[in-house]
């Protein structure tokens, strides 16, 4: 498998399923590289499986991204589409440019059309119990525009709209208009639509029907209501099940262990051991008779499920008590929805791309029903095996080894750390920079990372809690992963597997941060690379005041925006130690990030250390352009190369960069030599 293979994947979007149980709708999105854009499509299929997927007769419009910390975070959202509760239409966003529509396709016809005609992005919908689309709008981005023309003509303010973290583009950020603090242009209102044209502005029954699809959480009892996690929607009577604390006493924390219950006639919730753990979905099956749930669990055998390597299925008759093991697999599976007796979802395994799977709930049988990369089915893919590992504290973790394609037994390999997520189709780490497959292909054995997570403190401690004992004096987090990383190491090259002097290790965010913080405390890597740059004196400058900065100073325990010497951040920070990067380490940086650590890459850059940084156009946390990801995939397999292999590609265009990489060699040879 190349690179190439990874950039023209097919990856589905959200999956939805029809009332009636007899249409699947989802959308395609495939990667042109040479065009620098997206194909999207909607599709529907029937859950029967008896003919190919279809695509409606409008294309699926261009991605439309997440945003975090109020910036666009690059993420491709997945939403899935929304049926009407007769099962004739389905309804969905559209991206046209600046704007997002909304739209609605029909199953039998493949026809879509768009639902009403306005400027104002939609934001969320929803069909009221009578068939009417109900959907409030945001952003008027032209308006939006025009208002930072004219505020450009006395100068943009600063505050907590301008990204101080972007390269040469630090113009303030779209809005969020849902916030607390809207713009002027955001035009946040309600509408009601007819399918056959035209809106109006909704009645207050449709803006509460929205305002409960949009926070499933509101369907809850009282009593109950802001201490659940998963929500079903509801049966014909207005029943409900849910996930709620299992122990409010204990299980004090943001991520506490849940349990099934309903407020269903003659139930109130399963106290069977099976209906307890991290419950990701549940509903109502067999027409309301039954109740489904899904749940991560792991072969530790915890209670939490911890490290959540593997997925469950489950069904519990309340009016029996029986609970009953659908299925349990090593697979992702996710986004699941039942019809009848049968679940529709989402799965991937190590070696097979995301595609739509029915499983029996009689029997657990799974059938695949449809999958946009049938050919990935015929590839043949090396041999992939599971460790089992944990932290310090012992909080479990796991990662994938990964061979070489041409594995010969009673040879080392050079081995390449990918973090920080080895869930599902092993497609490049988080953010799906680090190619597993085709760095095997080159002769690397791949270790994809899983990294353990502080379980317990989850189940005890707020976010903000778990936060600052992270991130506190004493690094708490990356020691855990550095650790459990070093780990896996050891047992390979006690194995014979691994060549102890050819390591290397890769992340992007948390992933980015653990490389830093490796390359700081420890000798062992020949080599490195990040998606970023880490926090040194002025992070928390440069991220846009407001409860993001708040969040991450209480993280960071530190009062000023700039921190104390005795902060943690001081102990990250590459100004203040420059002479310790002893390991070549390049920085794929986005644009829009490229300001974070920035005086420390430039000490390092000053002091002669070996580091280069390469910086993406128009990129943000996540790399989005497909030729930015080209990019980064020929920059990682050709600097890995050569830091572990000694090999340079003979292409003529880059003559220079070997050069460069060669000089640098050069320089730590002669570092090495000197008494």
């Amino acid at each position: 498998m190349g690179t190439d293979d990874l950039l023209r994947l097919r990856d589905f979007g959200g999956l939805s399923v029809s009332p009636d149980g007899r249409w699947l709708a989802f959308s395609l999105r495939q990667a042109r590289p040479e065009r620098d854009d997206y194909v999207v499509r909607w599709f529907v299929a029937p859950t029967s499986g008896a003919s190919l997927p279809s695509p409606l007769d409008v294309s699926g419009g261009d991605p439309i991204q997440s945003y975090v910390f109020g910036l666009p975070r690059a993420d491709i959202l997945s939403a899935p589409a929304k049926w009407s509760p007769d099962g004739r239409w389905f309804a969905f966003r559209r991206r046209a440019g600046t704007r997002i529509e909304l739209w609605v396709g029909e199953p039998r016809s493949r026809h879509a059309k768009r639902v009403a005609d306005g400027v104002s992005q939609v934001t969320g919908f929803a069909w009221s119990r009578d068939g009417v689309l109900v959907f409030r709008t945001g952003l008027n981005h032209d308006l939006y525009r025009r208002n930072l023309e004219i505020e450009a003509q006395r100068g943009w303010l600063l505050d907590s709209r301008m990204p101080l973290s972007a390269a040469r583009t630090p113009e303030p950020t779209e809005p969020d208009c849902l916030g607390a603090s809207p713009d002027p242009a955001c035009d946040v209102r309600t509408f009601a639509a007819d399918i056959k044209g035209g809106a109006r502005p909704a009645t207050e029954a449709e803006i509460a029907a929205l305002a409960e699809e949009l926070d499933p959480g509101s369907r809850v009892p009282g009593a109950f209501r802001g201490k659940t996690g998963a929500v079903g929607r509801p049966r014909s009577d207005g029943a409900i099940a849910w996930a709620e604390n299992a122990d409010p006493d204990k299980e004090t924390g943001f991520a506490p262990l849940r349990r099934i219950a309903t407020n269903a006639a003659g139930a109130r919730r399963c106290d069977a051991r099976d209906c307890t753990g991290s419950i990701r979905s549940v509903g109502w099956a067999r027409g309301g008779a039954s109740i489904w749930f899904l749940k991560r669990e792991g072969g530790a055998g915890r209670a939490d499920g911890a490290p959540r390597d593997e997925a469950a299925l489950y069904e519990w008759r309340p009016s029996s008590e029986g609970v009953r093991q659908v299925l349990r697999t090593t697979d992702l599976i996710d986004d699941c929805h039942v019809r009848g007796a049968v679940a529709y979802c989402g799965r991937e395994t190590v070696t097979r791309p995301r595609h739509i799977v029915a499983v029996k709930l009689d029997t657990g049988e799974v059938r695949t029903l449809y999958d946009a990369n049938p050919t990935f089915t015929a590839k043949a893919f090396p041999k992939v095996r599971k460790l089992m590992l944990s932290d310090f504290e012992g909080n479990p973790a796991f990662a994938h080894v990964v061979y070489p394609y041409d594995y010969r037994p009673g040879r080392a390999y050079p081995l390449v750390v990918v973090q920080y997520i080895s869930k599902g189709f092993l497609r490049g780490g988080t953010g799906s920079e680090y190619p597993i497959y085709p760095l095997a292909a080159e002769g690397f054995i791949v270790l994809s990372v899983d990294r353990p997570e502080p379980w317990d403190r989850m189940r005890r401690l707020s976010l903000r809690e778990v936060e600052r004992s992270r991130l506190g004096g004493d690094l708490r987090d990356r020691r855990s992963v550095l650790g459990v990383i070093e780990q896996a190491i050891d047992a390979l090259v006690a194995e014979g597997l691994v060549d102890d002097r050819r390591l290397a290790i890769t992340g992007l965010s948390s992933g980015a941060e653990i490389v830093h913080y490796a390359l700081q405390h420890s000798r062992r890597f020949a080599a490195g690379i990040a998606s970023s740059g880490i926090h040194d004196q002025t992070f928390l400058a440069i991220v846009p005041e407001g409860a993001d900065r708040t969040r991450l100073m209480e993280a960071f325990s530190s009062e000023t925006i700039i921190p104390p010497e005795d902060n943690p951040i001081a102990q990250l920070s590459w100004s203040r130690m420059p002479e310790r990067l002893k390991t070549p380490l390049l920085i794929n940086a986005g644009q829009h990030e490229v300001m974070i650590g920035f005086e420390g890459i430039e000490a390092l850059r000053h002091a002669k250390r070996p580091v280069e940084m390469r910086v993406f156009p128009d990129e943000l946390h996540v790399k989005y352009h497909p030729r930015s990801l080209a990019g980064v995939y020929a920059n990682n397999m050709e600097w890995l190369k050569f830091w572990l292999m000694g090999y340079e590609d003979p292409n003529p265009e880059l003559s220079e960069q070997y050069r460069r990489w060669r000089d640098m060699k050069a320089r730590l040879e002669a570092e090495v030599r000197r008494p």
